[in-house]
């Protein structure tokens, strides 16, 4: 398990090896059976480190273009880092309930030092070596909560343990039953209000499409709103109806438009990927469609919404206006020629879209793949809108 979860992630190296220090210490220690403890660790090592090199040594050669690469010299800033890190890891963004769970970790660890000594302190040094590991190995981004956040799950469990033990071990048989039954009660209430306080508690998060996005997973800050002004009209006449956008922008520090369009319009969301890698096995994401009409149609969304320019509108939705430095060069013009060859192609395939703006291009899925038979009300209402003086304005 050690190997795999290394094979998984070299950032999982520090908490394997941290349970061989506590064990060595302990049995140097202890000294009960040093030959045979010794030899039983000596073994274990030996075993992990040959499950190991069946894949670090084949990729040697990228592995260490891969550590160079990813390894900085870098300072975390603990004063910034250190409250969003305790919110994540505590699972609410509410100040008072994350300091009562920190609160109640260190507790739990007091406690279990008083009952089982030798757990507290294999824990203890589990999560401290795991967290020293990470800062000698110094990977990138230490200074973001997420990041480290990341890096630091796989210490959770065992702060979850902490908790745990502060609020009552129901083996300990021994203590008054109003005890257990009180600390029991304290131990459901704060689990209750971690999932009233949680991310998972506020509608937006239940109900959108993006859920994966930095935005969302960083539930401890305020999330972004659209500007009213930002947001096309063509949103706001719909009711719910399943929503293909195109082009996506999968840069991670960036993809801010479509989620916030969709707090507008309230309907699921699906992109049109521009890379094969999306929408073809192995990856062959659920919400990415292929930029073909039969994919398009197959996808079971209402309307197909083509951006013929998404990096500008990016750049209206980017923290404090600024031009999105997530969207490279390269990459807004491969969305912009993405996205206007899919219009041509869609036009010469399918005629006219059913609404048309200065950030726009839409396709009415149901009426298009359908043959054209009918025309729903939402349907006809964005064809009105193409009509108006307003929007051929906006449109030209």
């Amino acid at each position: 398990l050690g190997g795999l979860a290394v094979w998984f992630h070299l950032g999982a190296g520090p908490i394997v090896a941290a349970p061989f220090l506590y064990a060595a210490a302990d049995t140097l220690v202890r000294r009960r059976d040093l030959g045979r403890d010794l030899r039983h660790l000596v073994l274990l090592g030996l075993a992990l480190l040959f499950v190991l090199s069946l894949f670090l040594l084949p990729a040697r050669e990228s592995l260490l273009e891969v550590i160079a690469d990813k390894r900085v010299e870098q300072t975390v800033p603990w004063r910034e880092v250190l409250p969003g890190l305790l919110r994540l890891q505590a699972g609410t963004a509410a100040a008072w309930l994350t300091a009562i769970f920190w609160a109640a970790a260190v507790a739990g660890l007091a406690l279990l030092s008083r009952r089982d000594g030798r757990l507290a302190l294999y824990t203890a040094v589990v999560v401290i070596g795991h967290v020293m590991g990470l800062l000698i190995l110094s990977p990138k981004g230490l200074a973001s909560p997420l990041i480290l956040g990341r890096y630091l799950l796989p210490v959770l469990p065992f702060v979850l343990l902490w908790v745990a033990a502060a609020l009552g071990l129901p083996w300990q048989s021994e203590e008054p039953a109003l005890v257990r039954w009180t600390r029991g009660a304290a131990g459901a209430l704060l689990v209750l209000a971690l999932a009233a306080a949680g991310p998972f508690a506020d509608p937006v998060v239940r109900r959108t499409s993006f859920l994966h996005h930095n935005d969302f997973v960083g539930f401890y800050r305020p999330y972004r709103r659209a500007p009213a002004a930002a947001v096309p009209p063509f949103y706001r006449t719909l009711h719910g109806e399943t929503v293909l956008e195109a082009p996506w922008v999968y840069a991670w520090e960036s993809n801010r438009t479509f989620y916030l369009y969709q707090e507008i319009h309230g309907g699921r969301v699906a992109v049109v990927a521009p890379q094969r890698i999306f929408y073809r096995p192995p990856l062959a994401l659920r919400n990415a469609v292929a930029p073909e009409p039969a994919d398009l149609c197959r996808s079971g969304a209402r309307y197909l919404v083509v951006h013929p320019n998404l990096a500008r509108e990016e750049d209206r939705l980017a923290p404090g206006g600024k031009i999105s430095d997530a969207v490279s060069l390269p990459l807004r013009r491969m969305l912009r020629a993405t996205a206007a060859n899919l219009a041509r192609r869609l036009e010469r395939q399918w005629g006219e879209p059913v609404y048309a703006d200065r950030w726009l291009r839409v396709w009415d899925l149901r009426e298009t793949c359908g043959g054209g038979a009918h025309r729903t009300t939402a349907a006809a209402s964005a064809s009105a809108a193409i009509m108006s003086p307003a929007t051929k304005l906006a449109g030209r």
